[in-house]
This record gives C-alpha cells, structure tokens and sequence, in this order.
C-alpha cells in the first residue's frame, strides 16, 4: 500500500512493512514507524518522531526535513541534496548515509551504529559513543564536526587532524594529519595527502592514484596497501604489512622475518636499510 501526505495533510502512528509513504511539500507525518521492506520519503514534507526498524528505509530529499528520527538495527536512513535532518539517533547495527547537499544536526551514533558522511555532505553537532562506527570524507566542499570518546574533531577546509578511526575515512583533494586507523580502513585517493599515520592492529590504509602518504608506520597485524598512488617514508613494525601492487613506496624502514612486504612486478620501491629482498 502506498500513502500519499500532501500539502496541509497529517498522518499520525501509521505502521509501514511491505508499504511506502511519500510526504510532500506541507505535508507532516507523526510518529511512523517503518519496518519490515516498507520505505518513506520525505521530500518537501515533514517527519516527526519517526522509528526505522530492521529492513525499513527512510529517504530524505530537497526540502525535506526529518526531525527526532530513532535508527534501529538493519534499519536505514539516507540524506540527500537538500535534504535536513535533526536529532537522530542511530543504534547499534543500524546506518545512516548524509550525502552530497545533505545536513544532518545533532545526531547520536551509540555504540555499533554507523554514520557516513560523503562528499558534499554537512553533519554538526555529531556525538559518536565509544564503540560508534563513523565514514568521514575528508574533501573541500564537505564539514563535520563531532565529538568521540570526549574529544571534539571538526573537518573544515578540506582537513582533520588528530583523529583516531573506528569506521572508515576517505581522503579526497584534502589532508589527513596524525591519523591513527584502529579497527578501521583509511583510503586516500584523488589527490589527498596523510601526513604521519600510525595504521594499527586490525586498521587499514589503502593509498590509490593520485593519493599521497607521508611518513606512515604499521604497526603489528596493521596494513598499508599502495596501488597507483605514493607513500614515503614507511616504518613496517614486528607483525605489520605492506604491500605494492602498483605506484611508489620510498624509504621503507623494514627488517625481513620481523614486518612483511609484498612488491608486484610494475611498482618502484626504495629500502632505507640495506635489506631489498622481498
């Protein structure tokens, strides 16, 4: 079933499972609860202390608003161009994506859940609980500021600094420095800089074209992986990886047996030490 709020209309306490509402300009909707395959969009309109549960959708567009929205596990909510959302908290297992255009303000990500901000996306106000799971895009036309683990990190002009990831990050045409990848991924790419990174058991950094790297060190069960892109001036600690598949990787400070490293045929590498097998 499909329900339709319009212009002057108010739906309140409507259950969506296999169904789909579409809240228009002027419309308001209280109190929905999305489950099971049902879907709600919000362009124009308004939504109030909506409840997405396990395999609901929540789709928030140009002139929409969401406001006191509750994400729940498998449940899904997705800001886009123009689209606003305000006070949503985000449970364990559940996503929330704020894309290119999108605002979201105030939101709660507790532990387990997951917040990612794309390229172009706005997001203030962000408290991120020990164990919250955050994709940051590092990029010019994007700003996040946010507070985890009761320190307080903002992204503006295109860098972020100081930063400790349980989640992901994307490094695009902006600069990452002092990053610390613990149980996460790092990606830099198309053009974006990281400056001393410590990449840490479980954590990943992945350095593609474009991309640059200075000064990383991998530490045990850590991984540093350079395919198109650069990476200067690497540390590989006891237990940690690096490996070449394409691009430049200069300045390897490596002992064999201890750290392991993997070149492919095609990528140019340098050794600090003597040591050049791998």
């Amino acid at each position: 079933m499909a329900y339709y709020v319009d212009s002057g209309e108010v739906s309140s306490g409507i259950s969506l499972s296999y169904d789909s509402m579409y809240v228009s300009v002027g419309g308001t909707a209280d109190s929905t609860v999305v489950n099971y395959n049902g879907s709600m969009y919000i362009s124009g309109g308004t939504a109030n202390s909506t409840r997405v549960n396990s395999d609901g959708r929540m789709y928030v567009s140009s002139g929409g608003t969401a406001n006191i929205t509750t994400v729940n596990s498998c449940g899904s909510m997705h800001v886009s161009s123009g689209g606003t959302a305000n006070s949503t908290t985000v449970n364990s297992g559940g996503i929330m994506h704020v894309y290119t255009g999108g605002t979201a303000t105030s939101t709660t990500v507790n532990s387990g859940g997951w917040l990612s901000v794309f390229s172009g996306g706005m997001a203030t106000n962000i408290a991120a609980s020990d164990g919250a799971r955050l994709g940051i895009t590092v990029a010019p036309d994007t700003y996040i500021q946010w507070t985890s683990d009761g320190s307080a990190f903002e992204m503006k002009n295109a860098t972020i600094s100081g930063y400790t990831i349980i989640g992901n990050l994307n490094v695009i045409e902006g600069t990452a420095n002092r990053i610390m990848v613990s149980g996460g991924r790092m990606n830099v790419s198309s053009g974006g800089t990281a400056n001393s990174t410590t990449v840490n058991a479980s954590g990943s950094m992945f350095v593609y074209g474009d991309g640059t790297a200075d000064s990383t060190t991998v530490n045990a069960s850590g991984y540093l992986y350079v395919i198109g892109g650069t990476a200067n001036s690497i540390i590989i600690a006891s237990g940690g990886l690096l490996e070449v598949a394409g691009g430049t990787a200069t300045d390897i400070d490596w002992t064999p047996c201890v750290g392991r490293v993997y070149v492919n045929d095609g990528a140019y590498v340098t050794f600090v030490s003597s040591y050049t097998g791998v």
